[in-house]
């Protein structure tokens, strides 16, 4: 072999060990390549985290469980654009979402809920329900009288005009609903937040504030959050419409779900509303 091949050989040798090596480095960095475009493009990861643990779909095809620890899973290598992931486990509901996914960008799932559907699970479910939603009276015990003991009534007071009672702006609720409209307090300033509301519930951590009438159900953030999806303070979000009319309604377990009881059935509802929102209906 001439000299001159060998240049070549060692020259093209050379050629390939460096393109190879840049493409390991931008594989390494999140990046594929898209023959569509001819080019390298930056990848992006799927994150979901549910109350159980389940089967992780995207797309249809099994990607695996989510983990003992946690009950996450992570997808990650992802070209961008529109994905469908689903989470399933038997006898429980089915939570399913049309997730974007952006260039070099985490999308987070990380408030799933999946419930019973069947059996002890949905019983348990029902139970928890109603205790939410009418919760059983706490009485106190009420003192025994003695029955050999006589109690003579004491003399009643005069009594004279009482002076009128002013309450300060600090004890008056922060919210409430009048003529049904629904207003925040702010010292002496009213906000109407809605012009339609029957009644509200604070969330657990008091960072969120849940809504309804008849048909619609809103949430309003009082504080920014810290995951996905973000909000800023003071975000309202209609969360979904119910057909039926609304009775009553109340947070679920958490900050990020909330219960809706109908003349006919309980619903549980995510506020997520991104993608499809998923809500988990039980008859009752």
């Amino acid at each position: 072999m001439k000299r001159s091949t060998r240049r070549v050989i060692f020259l093209i040798g050379v050629a390939i060990f460096f393109c190879a090596s840049y493409a390991v480095l931008l594989y390494a960095q999140g990046y594929t390549y898209d023959f569509s475009n001819n080019r390298f493009s930056l990848t992006g990861t799927l994150y979901v985290r549910a109350n159980t643990n389940a089967r992780v779909y995207l797309n249809d095809e099994l990607k695996g469980t989510t983990s003992f620890i946690g009950n996450s899973f992570n997808i990650s290598g992802l070209e961008p654009g529109s994905y469908t992931i689903r989470l399933e486990q038997e006898n429980h509901s089915v939570w399913q979402k049309q997730a974007i996914v952006e260039d070099g960008m985490l999308t987070e799932f990380s408030r799933i809920m999946i419930l019973p559907t069947s059996g002890d699970g949905k019983e348990e479910i029902l139970t928890e329900i109603s205790e939410i939603l009418y919760p059983s009276p706490s009485f106190s015990p009420s003192p025994s009288i003695s029955p050999s003991r006589t109690v003579s009534p004491k003399p009643r007071a005069s009594l004279s005009p009482s002076p009128s009672v002013s309450i300060s702006p600090e004890l008056l609720p922060p919210f409430f609903v009048e003529n049904g409209k629904l207003f925040q307090r702010n010292g002496e300033n009213l906000l109407q937040l809605s012009d339609k509301a029957e009644g509200f519930v604070l969330s657990k951590n008091k960072r969120k504030l849940l809504w309804w009438n008849s048909n619609e159900i809103w949430v309003m953030y009082l504080e920014a959050t810290t995951y996905q999806p973000y909000r800023q303070t003071l975000d309202r979000v209609m969360v979904s419409k119910i057909q039926s009319p609304i009775k009553k309604g109340s947070w679920f377990r958490d900050n990020d779900h909330v219960l809706i009881e109908t003349n006919t059935k309980y619903v549980v509802i995510e506020i997520d509303t991104r993608g499809d929102i998923n809500t988990i209906e039980f008859n009752k």
